[in-house]
């Protein structure tokens, strides 16, 4: 079911804001043998603990799972996560769809496959998520930037170089 153009949701994007376990304050019977307990004397106060969840290497999967029972299509994923976030910050003139004089930015995505969330398929710094156990549907398979391979699900990074990104400023207009 593809959405119109006045749904509700216009956009889905990270924060990305990982953070050790230790971060988060978890009291010492929540923090498991895998996730040391905060020993600054403020376990479990929600307001003081680091803000977030690591687990935005999962975010399109867990976007694809959730979105299965509720009939989102691949169309919608796509204009939520790269046509209407790109047109935002002000970049659809390079960002945002595949098309001659655009970056070239693709994740080659298997909307069939699923996997199981533990550390050993989690491909961030800080092996913990809530998504822990979970099955979820839907792999990246492949990252592109710029047109050139830089990530496989199988080996990792295709090449052990310098970062590749360039600064992206959105347009800001001054008040007169």
């Amino acid at each position: 079911m593809t959405r119109e153009d006045d749904s509700v949701i216009k956009t889905v994007v990270s924060d990305h804001s990982p953070c050790t376990p230790n971060l988060k304050l978890l009291p010492a019977h929540l923090a498991g043998a895998t996730q040391p307990s905060n020993t600054d004397g403020e376990d479990g106060d929600f307001f003081a603990a680091w803000g977030g969840i690591s687990s935005v290497g999962l975010g399109l999967s867990i976007l694809w799972t959730e979105g299965q029972e509720r009939q989102i299509t691949i169309e919608d994923v796509v204009k939520w996560c790269c046509t209407n976030t790109a047109k935002q910050v002000g970049l659809d003139h390079r960002k945002g769809d595949i098309a001659v004089g655009f970056d070239g930015d693709i994740a080659v995505f298997d909307d069939e496959a699923t996997f199981v969330v533990e550390p050993s398929t989690m491909l961030f710094r800080n092996k913990c998520s809530p998504y822990e156990n979970k099955t979820l549907k839907g792999v990246v398979r492949e990252t592109w930037l710029r047109g050139k391979k830089i990530h496989t699900r199988e080996c990792g990074f295709v090449e052990k170089s310098q970062p590749g990104g360039k600064l992206l400023l959105e347009p800001r207009k001054h008040k007169a």
